[in-house]
């Protein structure tokens, strides 16, 4: 599996493909817990992820139904990118 974020699934993963270089990289993800976010002006339910692979360290979070809403990471410089559903 690839770092396909909108599919659930790939948190299960211990390694995921990383279609740019080719190479397959191990990951570690965690459960953080369950939080709400502001979705579309809603209030939605949500559960926290954390991966963390070699260079890479992003949260993510999933609705009860496994959808995805948002994820964040830290760029060079410092700077936080967040996606979020919309």
């Amino acid at each position: 599996m690839t770092f396909a974020y909108w599919n659930a699934d790939f948190l299960d993963e211990s390694q995921l493909l990383n279609p740019q270089t080719g190479e397959y990289v191990d990951v570690r993800v965690e459960e953080v817990g369950d939080e709400m976010l502001e979705v579309r002006g809603q209030a939605v339910a949500a559960t926290r992820f954390k991966l963390t692979a070699y260079q890479v360290d992003l949260t993510l979070w999933y609705s009860p139904d496994n959808e995805w809403l948002a994820l964040e990471s830290v760029a060079k410089g410092g700077h936080t990118i967040r996606y979020e559903l919309s």
